[in-house]
């Protein structure tokens, strides 16, 4: 079912006719005005026990009275939707989201799509409250295991088993031992569907058999390891667990994306400029893009410390002459060190693949130089003359992607940090 909305932009006056899915959830949209350029946005709520729809909007007025309008725009909340076009007699015709896609993809995987969008939507944030007393505790890193362990026995039995963690006198008496891979299981649950359901581009079976390897056939590296990266260990699990607690609230806002990319409903490039994203500010991506490249620049000396030690058999052999030490890779920008990531480190799988995040973009952001084109959703991202464009759904799904990255990450420094606790006894 759709639900009309006549609209005036608080700005300029810009008319807005939006057609919007009712479904069983409520969801939020986004869009800039093309006249002024503002960020106009709106929730659309569902009262499914007293079968109401409550609507508020920002820099949008309701025009009731209007028998016109600039622009149409069909939304869903769940689904690409078509861009902002504007209005003429035919387009105010065209089906919601979900009676197009049905007919593009079929019934089956729609409604899994849809059934996808309501765990994102409702169980991921659900589940994070859940495991975020356990979280916190243990990031505090103060002397609380007693209480990380009372957390731990209030939780839900699924949630239990999937953590996997000792009786109180073992957990009590081995903390350090323990309390890495509870860290990462605890932030991982929330997400465990969908790392399920893209186990075929993220698997973290190859990063653990790599470190199984270091740590079984190179001691003597591995304490030199240990030297160079235990006093900062704490500080980026801090970091990466931050910014993953971020992706909870994130997440809902790229359903569109999510629910395509899992069940490989639509090729981004045959699409991309006929479908739109309406359901994220583009501004949040940018600041989650540049906060997320700053926490894994940070951790790309953990994985080059990997690769030197497997393929050259040292933590400080290098695959050219410009580094001559880790101590020294790891003192330079994050830009020269993804260069020597991206030249030297193979991809293994598409959803850890560390060439997603890019210098000229992260320069972009940081310095303002960022253009949007709000009928066509392309962002355009200016680094002195070198010039990217994107349109905005390429852009949510590189940050999408980003998640399995920083999972990557808080994989291999909590395995390190468990394996450094073992070695300090």
């Amino acid at each position: 079912m759709n639900h009309s909305f006549n609209l005036q932009c608080c700005v300029c006056e810009t008319s807005y006719l939006i057609k919007h899915q009712i479904g069983y959830r409520s969801t939020d949209f986004f869009f800039e005005c093309p006249t002024c350029g503002i960020m106009l946005s709106g929730q659309v709520k569902i009262d499914n026990e007293n079968l109401r729809i409550n609507s508020k909007f920002i820099n949008l007025k309701q025009d009731k009275d209007s028998q016109r309008a600039d622009y149409f725009i069909q939304m869903s909340g769940e689904f690409y939707d078509n861009k902002l076009k504007r209005a003429d007699d035919s387009s105010v015709f065209t089906p919601g989201s979900f009676i197009l896609q049905s007919s593009d993809l079929g019934f089956e995987k729609t409604q899994h799509m849809s059934n996808l969008a309501h765990y994102i939507i409702d169980e991921i944030p659900e589940y994070y409250k859940k495991c975020s007393n356990v979280i916190d505790l243990i990031v505090s890193r103060k002397d609380n295991k007693k209480y990380v362990y009372s957390e731990l026995k209030k939780l839900d039995p699924e949630i239990q088993s999937f953590i996997d963690y000792p009786t109180k006198m073992e957990f009590i008496k081995n903390y350090d031992k323990y309390i890495y891979p509870i860290l990462f299981s605890s932030v991982c649950y929330p997400f465990r569907l969908l790392l399920d359901k893209n186990d075929n581009r993220f698997n973290l079976s190859i990063t653990r058999q790599n470190l199984e390897e270091i740590f079984s056939d190179y001691p003597d590296e591995l304490l030199e390891l240990k030297k160079e990266f235990q006093p900062v260990i704490s500080e980026l699990t801090t970091d990466i667990v931050n910014r993953l607690k971020s992706y909870v609230s994130l997440l809902p806002k790229l359903n569109p994306v999510v629910t395509s990319e899992t069940f490989m409903a639509y090729d981004i490039e045959s699409i991309k400029d006929i479908k739109g994203l309406n359901t994220v500010d583009y501004n949040e991506l940018l600041s989650n893009y540049a906060d997320t490249y700053e926490v894994l620049g940070k951790t790309l000396s953990i994985f080059v410390s990997m690769n030197n030690i497997q393929s050259r058999g040292a933590l400080n052999q290098f695959d050219n002459n410009k580094y001559k030490s880790i101590s020294q890779f790891n003192k330079d920008t994050i830009g020269n060190k993804l260069t020597y990531v991206k030249e030297n480190l193979v991809v293994e799988m598409e959803y850890m693949d560390l060439s997603l995040l890019n210098n000229k973009i992260r320069n972009a952001i940081n310095h303002y130089s960022i253009s949007y084109e709000s009928v066509e959703q392309i962002i355009t991202f200016r680094d002195r003359k070198k010039t990217i464009s994107l349109t905005l759904i390429e852009f949510a799904n590189d940050n999408y992607k980003l998640l399995y990255l920083l999972i990557e990450a808080l994989f291999a420094l909590c395995s390190l940090g468990r394996k450094f606790n073992y070695l300090d006894g």
